[in-house]
């Protein structure tokens, strides 16, 4: 009987991997520009004009549908996705083969509490943030289970400063526990989109206090996310020429308190 229902239950998993797939891939071949869900990435993109580069990914979710990345990959970047669902692990790794893949959870180092849910992007490692959904009525869960976290500074690469290179993070409760992780001597992104909701998030404050001290300016605020970017960045164009990319922005007011 339980070798029927897990029979059942993989079967079930299998069609809807099957229908994921069929939707990113209606999705790529509409060869739309933009794909964030605040359009991140076309706030990211001002910053980051160059055809090549480098992004981590943390909560990368599906690989088109949704994603802060993927418009950059399809300019000719490659990074790193971090994500602890297997589904969008195998989506992934068929859609977007130049990059690499962790299956993972990232923050502090230790174990946590991985809430599962259905809807897949909803899953969180905090337990206010699913209390609050499942209270909602948005999510029915799908799994509980005890998962190893592991710190930031294990997936990036070196890159400091002006190098084209923007960080990505959407982990549903524990973000400004996945910044805190960071090696900062080590990995500087030009740009860091977090998610952080415009009305509702708690940490808010902290992550603008923690990216200043750590040299990033807030350019910009949306429904879901917060856009900082490198004040050295900022900083070079200051009294010189400003790229066309950076025409649309008052640069002076970004740095006028540094």
């Amino acid at each position: 009987m339980i070798l029927r229902f897990r029979r059942i239950v993989s079967s079930y998993e299998f069609i809807g991997f099957l229908a994921s797939l069929g939707s990113q891939l209606r999705l790529r071949q509409r060869n739309q520009e933009f794909y964030s869900q605040s359009k991140e990435d076309s706030i990211i993109s001002r910053f980051c004009p160059e055809q090549s580069g480098h992004y981590v990914d943390v909560g990368s979710g599906r690989p088109i549908s949704g994603s802060n990345s993927y418009y950059f990959y399809k300019k000719g970047w490659d990074g790193v996705l971090i994500d602890p669902i297997k589904r969008n692990e195998r989506l992934s790794r068929i859609l977007r083969p130049r990059d690499q893949f962790h299956r993972v959870l990232v923050g502090a180092q230790g174990n946590v509490t991985f809430y599962e849910t259905y809807p897949y992007e909803y899953s969180t490692t905090s337990s206010e943030v699913f209390k609050n959904l499942l209270e909602s009525g948005l999510v029915v869960l799908r799994r509980q289970t005890q998962l190893k976290v592991s710190p930031l500074s294990d997936f990036n690469v070196e890159i400091l400063d002006n190098e084209p290179s923007f960080l990505s993070i959407d982990a549903e409760g524990a973000d400004f526990e996945v910044l805190q992780s960071n090696n900062w001597s080590k990995y500087k992104p030009r740009v860091i989109c977090i998610e952080s909701p415009k009305d509702s998030d708690k940490n808010s404050q902290s992550i603008v206090d923690y990216l200043d001290q750590r040299g990033y300016q807030l350019v910009e605020q949306t429904q879901l996310s917060k856009v900082f970017v490198s004040k050295i960045y900022l900083h070079s164009f200051i009294g010189g020429d400003t790229p066309r990319h950076l025409k649309l922005f008052d640069l002076s007011s970004f740095v006028a308190s540094n």
